[in-house]
């Protein structure tokens, strides 16, 4: 699997998970096929509607259920809050009546978790990203156009919070949280090296 171009701008992603390791899982998928990335993981429908309304972003991948909420209570939100971009719900409930739902509401793809669909998952992000790129009107301004000052300003605000938050446990942190650690920093070192251009 190619990489992304790296003089390209970052693609940027959210992901709606509270599962930790499954959106962990998620981020090194996405840092393999599509780096440069820029990844916001929220563990809330709420928080994914209010991140939505906040910035624009190329992929939204979402579990179907986070917490006691199922995301049918939120979809109508998420596809208008996200404005054409694709949104596909990644879950380990096989529920093929919800699928259909869902995909009537606009949610673009409905993927069981599985070996076989994390394996092509990159593929079928590509084909939503251009299958988003050819409907969007001539002269629409492209969501990969933020301003790579203000990602660069969040992210770092995103690492701060997630050093707080590891520091506040009083404990070493596990290994996959300094993983985590790592990989928020390289995502903030692509960003700066963008800026000097």
């Amino acid at each position: 699997m190619p990489a992304r171009d790296k003089t390209i701008h970052p693609l940027h992603v959210l992901i709606i998970e509270e599962n930790v390791h499954h959106a962990e899982l998620l981020t090194e998928l996405l840092d393999q096929r599509f780096a440069p990335v820029v990844i916001h993981t929220v563990d809330t429908y709420e928080d994914g509607v209010e991140f939505l309304s906040l910035s624009s972003y190329d992929i939204i991948l979402s579990d179907s259920f986070v917490g006691s909420n199922a995301i049918e209570q939120y979809v109508d939100e998420m596809v208008e809050n996200a404005r054409g971009t694709p949104v596909i719900v990644i879950t380990g409930r096989g529920d093929e009546a919800l699928a259909a739902r869902l995909t009537r509401k606009g949610v673009a793809e409905y993927l069981v978790k599985t070996q076989q669909t994390l394996d092509q998952l990159g593929e079928t992000i590509q084909h939503h990203l251009k299958k988003a790129k050819k409907s969007k009107p001539r002269g629409s301004t492209p969501s990969i156009s933020h301003s790579i000052e203000g990602e660069t300003e969040r992210e770092l605000e995103r690492f701060h919070e997630h050093v707080r938050d590891l520091s506040k446990k009083k404990k070493i942190p596990e290994l996959s949280e300094l993983d985590s650690l790592s990989r928020q920093l390289s995502h903030i070192r692509t960003l700066a090296s963008s800026l000097k251009k």
